[in-house]
């Protein structure tokens, strides 16, 4: 019988595994954990870490560059947790290609598993969040099993917000963005889903 952990507050991060939705996505994490000087024009009640714990989860290649990113010290607080994306050890992630990003869209069972865990090791008392990448919806679906609530965070820049958010008006005024890839299957707010294969096409 293992013994639980007890934590306030668990807040899991999940972002798309490429370094422009992880840099980010850890700038919100590590505000948790920034002292109320530096967290000046929000009220400090929002950056009071007593109790929280903060779970970043990612592939086990950019984990290694998180590591290689950011100073122990700019860690602390964040438990960055590695999971396996599947793809062989010599394969070069660092380049965009569909083999990564087929991968990618595949990890929902094995970030499912890594939370349900979690979930299992803490306290019953203990409050949970999920912070997801609008790119891997995987994240939520494996949350909304747990009855964990989730947050959406849009860790691009407003420009590619905008043409997500209106493919359909681009499309039918005769421009198409993304040219010959009509399926949608990443979810983004309550607009129509967009293939996984787009991350390649704008990279």
């Amino acid at each position: 019988m293992h013994m639980m952990t007890r934590s306030n507050i668990v807040v899991v991060v999940c972002p798309y595994p490429a370094m422009g939705h992880i840099k980010p996505m850890m700038q919100l994490a590590r505000q948790f954990f920034l002292p109320t000087s530096q967290t000046s024009s929000i009220p400090s009640r929002h950056y009071n870490n007593k109790g929280v714990c903060v779970k970043f989860v990612c592939t086990e290649f950019y984990c290694e560059r998180i590591r290689e990113t950011w100073l122990a010290t700019e860690l602390e607080g964040i438990d960055v947790l590695a999971i396996p994306d599947g793809l062989p050890h010599d394969f070069d992630r660092s380049v965009p290609s569909i083999q990564a990003s087929d991968a990618i869209a595949n990890l929902g069972p094995v970030f499912e598993s890594v939370l349900s865990r979690l979930h299992t090791e803490h306290d019953p008392s203990t409050t949970w969040l999920l912070i997801y990448d609008g790119f891997v919806p995987w994240a939520h679906d494996a949350a909304a099993k747990l009855l964990i609530p989730r947050v959406f965070f849009w860790s691009q820049s407003a420009a590619v917000l905008a043409i997500f958010l209106n493919m359909e008006c681009l499309r039918a005024s005769g421009f198409d963005p993304f040219p010959g890839n009509i399926q949608l299957p990443i979810h983004i707010l309550n607009e129509p889903w967009i293939d996984h294969h787009h991350l390649i096409e704008c990279a």
